[in-house]
């Protein structure tokens, strides 16, 4: 019996369309009619600051929720986060991996932000479908006190009674009272002093009331409270109450254009586009390849108008990818869809956040903080999680040639002939070669296929370009006899080639190759916790520590009745915010807070 492998690449038409269009999906579904009635989703952002600084981090974690019980969504697995500013420029847009309706990211103030009043956006495509503004949104304020113009945050002249100030200590702890919800009458933390010096230890303990609350999904920020008036936060219990209000507002699958849910990862489309009239652009096959070290190819097949879908469900370290179509390439040029912006028309910034002259000290001060903060990051640095390598799609079991184990030959030709077995190279013209991979059995009489052929990771249709190719820069050659079925498309086995570099791509330009920039989900991170513990304490004596931001926690799970949390205080005085926002299983909100001191 012939042994066949299947690539089933998940060819997905649900991206957004035109409603009154026949949208079908790759399995004969219509999208329309299988989401009509499912139910909407809704974001809730947790983030750390309502006011940043230039060289401050805006950390978040964002909570995918659905249903009337508002229970984790399993239906979308992208999120995206946008920041926005009064005049509707997105400074920043990510996108978001969910998993099991959680995600997290984080922004680095860079000082081409200006100071302003700002709005963060969190949504999923899903939730775009919507009469009304569904989406997650909450007041940010930036101070930039590196560009001389802030007229955006200063007034010309405000009476005594509207003008913004300091606020007293006790002013600074009522905007930290703990909420009063659900979640913080079974939820309580407490600390083992209320008041603490510098670069000491802080035990947090995390107790829980009730077994309801037991499988709790949260985010834990410790950061000082702001010395002025600013923005107020979005809790959880907030947020909750709010979405109630709007419970009974359903998915709108009339509009113009429709976005559907991505369901398996972010989607990826285009249109192939072609000068002759006489060209059919349906049933062309457009293939993606992104290189590198762990790599990943995929394939997609045109409908009538040369319209191309495909569904991106592996992490990819790299952001650069190359795509062609095959076969016909010089005849067809490829247009890439780019996201679908927001329309904030209706965006409305109410916060009129701005300062004072008597503010200008403490601007000074927690500029330079940030300024000696940020020269020692590369002494407390975060760590990014990379995600497994990815298993190539036609899997491990290849033949391999590691050429060092050899002797050398000057081309990839010789080098076929010379060492390869079952792999052969033919002249088809005068400057002409493909390569050829011997049967193991006969899959189709009289029919020839050519293999695929992949050079660190980029698929090459010119195979002239590598039996030509010189030896000396290549690593190892491998080759599968196995038939592989991409999309449609047949190969008669697979060639992979590995060069020493890993780059082969970076330097091989083609007419019909076009290299395009992902729109990548965020990388997941471990934030870095200070420490002075044992020789830790030693270790940093001589960093300076002027911390605003004690500790960002955004994956906290609570599975038992008491959680233990330290983290160290630093060499910034004043009073400090613990603040756990997040979800239960039930869709229960928790939004708890409290308040302690560093002298």
């Amino acid at each position: 019996m012939n042994k066949f492998v299947f690539l089933v690449l998940y060819v997905s038409a649900l991206l957004f369309q035109p409603a009154n269009a026949q949208v079908i999906s790759s399995d004969g579904i219509n999208p329309i009619v299988t989401f009509k009635d499912t139910p909407q989703e809704q974001v809730y952002v947790h983030y750390n600051s309502s006011l940043l600084f230039t060289g401050e981090y805006l950390y978040y974690k964002i909570y995918c929720l659905t249903g009337a019980k508002l229970q984790f969504s399993s239906l979308s697995t992208v999120a995206y986060v946008e920041l926005v500013s009064e005049d509707k420029t997105v400074v920043f847009r990510h996108k978001i991996k969910l998993t099991s309706g959680k995600g997290q990211g984080d922004f680095f103030i860079p000082t081409s932000v200006a100071s302003g009043n700002y709005k963060l956006i969190g949504y999923t495509q899903w939730m775009r479908n919507s009469k009304r503004n569904k989406f997650f949104q909450s007041d940010i304020a930036i101070i930039n006190p590196y560009q001389g113009d802030q007229k955006k945050i200063t007034r010309a002249y405000e009476s005594p009674e509207k003008q913004l100030g300091f606020l007293t200590e006790n002013n600074q702890v009522s905007q930290s009272d703990i909420s009063s919800n659900e979640g913080s009458n079974v939820i309580r933390l407490f600390v083992d002093q209320k008041q603490y010096g510098k670069r000491k230890k802080v035990s947090l303990k995390i107790n829980h009331k009730s077994t309801n609350f037991s499988n709790s999904y949260t985010s834990l920020s410790v950061r000082k409270i702001d010395t002025i008036n600013v923005p107020v936060r979005t809790t959880a219990n907030v947020f909750t109450a709010s979405i109630d209000k709007m419970s009974n507002h359903k998915v709108d699958l009339t509009a113009n254009r429709v976005f559907f849910p991505e369901l398996r990862g972010w989607l990826f489309s285009g249109k192939i586009v072609t000068e002759n009239p006489k060209l059919s652009m349906e049933n062309k096959k457009v293939i993606l390849s992104v290189p590198g070290k762990s790599y990943d190819l995929k394939m997609a097949t045109t409908n009538d108008d040369g319209s191309f879908f495909m569904n991106i469900d592996k992490p990819y370290v790299e952001s650069e990818a190359f795509i062609q179509v095959l076969g016909d390439n010089d005849k067809f040029s490829i247009n890439i869809d780019q996201h679908v912006p927001m329309d904030y028309k209706g965006l409305k910034f109410e916060n009129n956040f701005y300062i004072t002259s008597d503010m200008k000290q403490m601007i000074l001060d927690r500029s330079v903080y940030n300024q000696i903060n940020n020269g020692y990051f590369n002494a407390k640095p975060d760590t990014i999680n990379l995600p497994r390598p990815i298993v190539p799609f036609y899997g491990e079991h290849l033949q391999a040639y590691n050429l060092d184990d050899y002797t050398r030959f000057p081309t990839v030709k010789e080098t076929v002939v010379e060492i390869v077995e079952n792999v052969r190279t033919k002249k088809i013209g005068e400057e002409k070669f493909i390569f050829l991979i011997k049967k193991e059995k006969p899959v189709f009489e009289g029919s020839n296929f050519l293999p695929l052929v992949i050079v660190d990771g980029l698929m090459i249709q010119d195979h002239t370009d590598v039996v030509t190719y010189n030896a000396n820069n290549v690593e190892k050659i491998s080759y599968s006899r196995i038939p592989y079925f991409i999309s449609s498309q047949i190969f008669q086995g697979v060639l992979d080639i590995k060069t020493n570099t890993s780059n082969f791509y970076e330097k091989y330009t083609k007419s019909y190759l076009k290299k395009i920039k992902l729109f990548t989900p965020e990388p997941k991170k471990n934030y870095f916790i200070q420490s002075y513990d044992g020789d830790r304490e030693k270790q940093f004596s001589h960093v300076p520590d002027f911390r605003q931001q004690l500790l960002w926690l955004p994956d906290l799970k609570l599975d038992k009745e008491e959680t233990n949390i330290n983290f160290y205080t630093s060499d910034n005085t004043g009073s400090y915010e613990i603040c756990l926002e997040g979800f239960n299983e039930q869709g229960k909100p928790i939004s708890v807070k409290k308040v302690f001191r560093v002298e």
